[in-house]
């Protein structure tokens, strides 16, 4: 209330001012009290404030045309009813005028009849004709118009990767929360924006600067599953992504500007071990680098039907995993299949040791890496 009081007070210090210099038609002035940008209901089109300069009474309504700034296309009209205007300053609001009458011209605007619906997303030009009635029709005393843009209370706001995260994944599912109010959106969807960082640029100069690495449009939910279709990530490039929301009417709002990279995986470039490699006695055991099998081949000479195993870290001496392995007379191929990744550290060096009936150990050393995604 105290800033509507502020508001009118503000107003007719500039139309008391405007009317010191110039006369209008019955000496009327008016000042629109809109908002320069964001939400805006229909009920707040209507607070207006109107000084009558003249000594007479001025009936008079007020008829509003609300056009579509990029095309000047009529998105609606309303005409209000007759209110009759004393001598001197007056604040106007919805209560004054009502009732109204809509009419909605434009279909590809959603727009709800309540008083208190919101005005969709868009940049809109208000104009306010006002008429003076009386027994030989109306006359145009005054118009006004105002351009204004009306945007969400909130734009889309990331949620994940979360800002200057190092991801495992390449390729990441990237999420976010929808512009708010959603209701002022007809037709929403995304579209995502994924640039790379050149040495000495933040997030945000990268977007503005550098050319897309990869750009999904016509998203229609709050998320997008990165797919293999898209540039590959790469581990040694560090990234910005932005999300824009759109309308079908083409109103577009940013969200801001966050980074990720991916983390390498691999950092000594080892590549997997693909082939069988011998189990040896001693403390100079073969190396295989697996990511998660080992493969190996082993002569059977003590002719067991079964081995058991054990895996240790490092030099720990920490077993993580053990069990038993069937065996066949001679020689044998094994390919063992530890499958649960929770046992093992990445870079980390660990040693598989078969044991027979006779409590040799067989020996390799293993270094685990995660293996790269396609």
């Amino acid at each position: 209330m105290k800033r509507m009081q502020r508001s009118f007070l503000a107003g007719m210090m500039i139309i008391v001012m405007f009317m010191m210099h110039a006369k209008t038609k019955a000496q009327l002035a008016v000042n629109l009290q809109l908002q320069p940008s964001g939400i805006i209901q229909k009920q707040q089109l209507w607070n207006i404030a109107v000084v009558n300069g003249s000594s007479e009474r001025i009936p008079m309504l007020i008829e509003l045309n609300v056009f579509d700034s990029r095309n000047g296309n009529r998105v609606f009209s309303s005409v209000s009813k007759i209110l009759i205007i004393a001598q001197g300053a007056k604040q106007i609001t919805i209560h004054d005028v009502m009732p109204i009458q809509y009419q909605y011209l434009n279909p590809l605007y959603q727009i709800d009849a309540s008083q208190n619906s919101l005005l969709p997303v868009g940049v809109f030009r208000f104009c306010y004709n006002f008429f003076r009635t009386g027994d030989k029709g109306s006359e145009l005393l005054l118009e006004e118009c105002r351009t204004m843009e009306v945007g969400p209370l909130s734009p889309p706001m990331l949620n994940l990767p979360q800002d200057s995260a190092v991801l495992s994944n390449k390729h990441p599912q990237f999420v976010w929360i929808p512009p708010v109010p959603l209701q002022t959106f007809k037709n929403l969807n995304y579209e995502l924006r994924v640039v790379e960082l050149q040495k000495g640029q933040n997030s945000s100069e990268a977007l503005q600067k550098n050319l897309p690495f990869a750009e999904k449009g016509n998203i229609r939910e709050p998320y997008f599953s990165y797919p293999s279709s898209l540039p590959a990530f790469d581990t040694a490039t560090m990234y910005a992504w932005q999300i824009t929301a759109y309308d079908a009417n083409g109103y577009s709002v940013k969200s801001e500007v966050w980074s990720f990279s991916i983390k390498n995986r691999n950092p000594s470039g080892l590549k997997l071990s693909t082939a069988y490699v011998w189990l040896k006695q001693g403390e100079d055991p073969s190396m295989f680098v697996s990511s998660g099998h080992v493969k190996f081949s082993y002569e059977n000479m003590r002719n067991d039907s079964l081995v058991t195993y054990r895996v240790v870290a490092g030099n720990k001496e920490q077993q993580v995993r053990q069990g038993s392995i069937k065996l066949s007379p001679g020689q044998n191929f094994i390919d063992l299949d530890f499958g649960n990744k929770r046992f093992w550290r990445e870079n980390e060096t660990y040693r598989f040791e078969l044991i027979n009936s006779k409590g040799e150990r067989w020996k390799l050393s293993m270094l685990f890496i995660e293996k790269e995604e396609e």
